[in-house]
Order: structure tokens, then C-alpha cells, then sequence
């Protein structure tokens, strides 16, 4: 069963990612894994972008492709992209419903509960690593494992293994990008 809420006004206020405390994180964590755990029929159904395993790989093949012929990008990171990209096990992962992506303004809180998602114009069928990239530039190590905790426990056994080093490579490709 899915179930979405539009509503013209939620109670609470945004807060820079940066900021967040960790019982925030968990709240958040909890919300993602939710977020990732939810089938992905209903997007594919109104046509939303849906994307395979072997479509992401080969847009990341490609994208390196691409940096490494611009000679923008040092080669010896152009090597570590691509040894991570063809990573045993990296690719064993189920796509799955994304954000596409959270920013400042995306959470809102209403004292110490997560009120509210917001942003939802990349939604789409993803890697699930893409919603958790940000994690590396906005959250010290305490708060990226309260998050990932809480994470894990909405996951259960769906916890891919590997999502932690695709999202540090979602987010390094991004600030190139």
C-alpha cells in the first residue's frame, strides 16, 4: 500500500543539512529507507524516468568517458572512478524509488519530528546511493552514521552492501559534473 500526501502547508521549518543534529539524521535516515522501500510500479506507471542497473553503470562509464577526454580531470582520478565503477558487486543492487537528490529546504521539522519531504521534481527509479551522497559533504562522521544507522534498520535485509561507496562516488562525480 502507497500513500501520498499533497498538502498546500506543513507545520515546521526547514533546515540546513549542514545543521542537522542527530536525532534529525535518524528521523531523516528512517525516511529515506522508507522512501526505498516503497515499489516502484507506481512511478513507472505515469511514466516517470526508470532506470536499470546496467543504464547507470554505462551512464557513469560514459560520463567518465567524457571527463577523461576533456582533460579536465586529473588520470589518476579518472583510475580510481573507474576501478570503483567496475567494483565486484557494485552493480547487485534493486533500482528503486529516489528523491533524486536532497538539498537544504528538502526537510522540514516541527521540533524533533520530520514533518514533511519536499522537492520532489527529480523523483524517479534510481540507484538508491544518489539520495545518500550528500551525506559526505554536509555531515560529519557521527551524524552520516546516525543517519546510515537508521537507514539500515528501515532496510533490514535489503541494506545493499556496496550503496555507501557508490554514494561517495554519486557525490564526487556530481562536483565535477
Amino acid at each position: 500500500l502507497n500513500a501520498v500526501v499533497i498538502m498546500s502547508h506543513c507545520e515546521g521549518a526547514s533546515v540546513a543539512l549542514r545543521s542537522l543534529d542527530a536525532q534529525d539524521c535518524v528521523a531523516i535516515g528512517t525516511a529515506i529507507g522508507a522512501i526505498h522501500r516503497l515499489g516502484g510500479a507506481f512511478l513507472r506507471d505515469e511514466s516517470y524516468p526508470s532506470f536499470t542497473t546496467d543504464n547507470i553503470k554505462q551512464q557513469l562509464l560514459s560520463w567518465i568517458s567524457r571527463l577523461s577526454k576533456a582533460g579536465h580531470i586529473p588520470q589518476e582520478i579518472i583510475r580510481s572512478w573507474s576501478d570503483i565503477v567496475n567494483t565486484s558487486g557494485l552493480w547487485s543492487f534493486t533500482t528503486c524509488p529516489v528523491h533524486g537528490g536532497f538539498d537544504d529546504g528538502d526537510f522540514l521539522f516541527s521540533d524533533t519530528s520530520l514533518t514533511a519531504v519536499y522537492n520532489w521534481q527529480d523523483m524517479q527509479i534510481n540507484d538508491p546511493a544518489r539520495d545518500l551522497a550528500w551525506i559526505f559533504a554536509k555531515l560529519d562522521e557521527p551524524r552520516r552514521n546516525a543517519l546510515i544507522g537508521a537507514y539500515g534498520r528501515m532496510m533490514g535485509s535489503r541494506l545493499d552492501p556496496m550503496i555507501m561507496l557508490r554514494a561517495n562516488l554519486w557525490l564526487q562525480m556530481e562536483q565535477v559534473g
